[in-house]
């Protein structure tokens, strides 16, 4: 993937290396802390050999995004009460921290996710330290995204059980232990990249794809402006709320610059989602083990999305009391589930019948007010 600035459109071109036919990396993962509960994150199964492992072909990619945009909730606006308690000025966002529990339901049902960044797993496997020595718990605390408050308990256990912490660290570098701030961040950047690619319209040229991106006001950059989270609104509402305001040529209040930093970085969240299959297809034989394990949701999901032709939008569910986002292949879902559907659909007939009832009553008291009338006139 690669960006390109200049006075026309953002222009982001897509060359995918072919890749074999593949999905996510089905394991089972448990939830744990260390540290006094600094350190959270999921750990495989150690009974399930390398070898044996299983994928996940159950659902399709609409699917799995759908129940991503339901798990992961948009930036918000903080509220008045959320204000007067925190102390911060007007116009501060916040991100609803992933429930653990739901995660290891999703990542159990769905397919791993947080080791596509081959990146960040390579930072642990160098040697930082002057004398080649193992990391050290600082290097750690940065590394695995822990609380400094929690460097002291860190220090205490690298003195303490040297075999414990190099376990630990040997089953990170390995792919068998995934730090939770990896996942919740990579969850986070892959509902954005999600929402953006719903939100723009993807363009052909020679057979390759490429996205665009307006730089002046339109329908397609306000969409983009929401997905990526550059603009946020209070709970509960969409972007109907208000209509954004702003200088000439500062679109809807939102300067150029963060336009194309949001651009920048929905262009590095693809390339780093999509390191498995990059990188691999250079070393197809050498890397088929690692190939397979690191896949998970975020590779899958971005791959089929964009190799995809059919025009698949996110909505918002048309039932009052739902009003989840979902994604779907037709232009006239209004529903997320069936279930919404039939709700809305027996709430309709409802109302249908006490209309008939109701006016079924008004006829029949008209017609008895009639021959009530009809016979005071005959006994006159």
């Amino acid at each position: 993937m690669s960006g390109m600035n200049t006075r026309n459109p953002y222009r982001l071109g897509v060359s995918l290396a072919s890749a074999r036919s593949f999905y996510p990396t089905l394991r089972v993962w448990r939830y744990g802390t260390e540290f006094g509960g600094g350190f959270r994150f999921l750990e495989a199964d150690p009974t399930k050999p390398e070898d044996e492992l299983e994928t996940q072909s159950d659902y399709s990619f609409n699917e799995l995004a759908d129940h991503l945009l339901g798990l992961v909730e948009p930036i918000r606006l903080l509220t008045a009460q959320e204000l007067e308690r925190t102390g911060f000025s007007e116009g501060f966002g916040i991100k609803e921290d992933l429930e653990p529990s739901e995660v290891v339901e999703f990542v159990n049902r769905f397919g791993q996710i947080g080791l596509a960044d081959y990146l960040r797993l390579a930072k642990l496997q160098r040697k930082f330290t002057i004398d080649k020595g193992e990391l050290t718990p600082e290097q750690a605390l940065a590394l695995l995204e822990i609380p400094y408050r929690f460097l002291p308990i860190l220090k205490k256990s690298y003195k303490e059980e040297p075999k414990r912490w190099r376990s630990m660290i040997r089953k990170i570098q390995d792919g068998d232990l995934i730090p939770f701030a990896w996942i919740q961040k990579d969850l986070f950047d892959l509902a954005r990249c999600i929402q953006i690619l719903l939100a723009l319209d993807k363009n052909y040229l020679d057979n390759k794809t490429y996205l665009t991106l307006p730089r002046m006001r339109s329908k397609e950059l306000r969409r983009f402006l929401f997905a990526s989270e550059a603009v946020m609104l209070p709970k509960g509402e969409d972007e109907n709320y208000l209509p954004l305001g702003g200088k000439k040529g500062d679109p809807w209040g939102v300067s150029e610059r963060k336009i194309k930093s949001k651009w920048q970085e929905f262009a590095v969240n693809l390339n780093r989602f999509l390191t498995p299959i990059t990188y691999n297809a250079i070393r197809r034989e050498e890397g088929a083990l690692t190939y397979q394990k690191t896949l998970g949701v975020e590779t899958w999901l971005i791959y089929e999305i964009l190799n995809s032709r059919a025009s698949i939008i996110e909505k918002k569910c048309a039932r009052k009391s739902c009003q989840r986002r979902f994604v779907g292949y037709r232009s006239t879902a209004r529903y997320c589930s069936d279930t919404c559907s039939a709700v809305e659909r027996n709430r309709r007939k409802r109302e249908r019948d006490r209309s008939k009832d109701s006016s079924g009553r008004s006829q029949k008291k008209k017609q008895t007010k009639g021959r009530t009338n009809a016979k005071k006139k005959t006994v006159r």
